[in-house]
C-alpha cells in the first residue's frame, strides 16, 4: 500500500497541483495505484476519466469516477481526452 500511494501522488503531482475543476485521465484506473490516484484526484475536486476494462467500471464509479473508457473497445489515445 505505501508504494502504491507514493506512485499515485508522484503521478498526479508531476505536472503541478491539481485544482477543483481540473480534468484528469487515469490509465489503469482499476489497479492499486489507479484507485488511489482516483480517490486523491476526486478529493482535490478534479473531474476524472478512468481507463480500464468495463468490468471494473462499477467499482470505479463507487470510488467517484466521472467518465469511463474501455480500452478493449476504444483507443483512448485517439479520442481527444488528455
Amino acid at each position: 500500500m505505501p508504494q502504491a500511494g507514493l506512485l499515485a501522488l508522484q503521478g498526479l503531482r508531476y505536472k503541478g497541483t491539481i485544482k477543483p475543476g481540473d480534468e484528469i485521465l487515469i490509465n489503469g484506473a482499476g489497479g492499486g495505484v489507479g484507485t488511489i490516484a482516483l480517490q486523491y484526484a476526486k478529493l482535490l475536486g478534479a473531474e476524472v476519466t478512468c481507463v480500464d476494462k468495463a468490468e471494473k467500471f462499477e467499482m470505479l464509479r463507487s470510488l467517484g469516477a466521472d467518465y469511463f473508457i474501455d480500452y478493449t473497445k476504444e483507443d483512448y489515445t485517439r479520442n481527444g481526452k488528455r
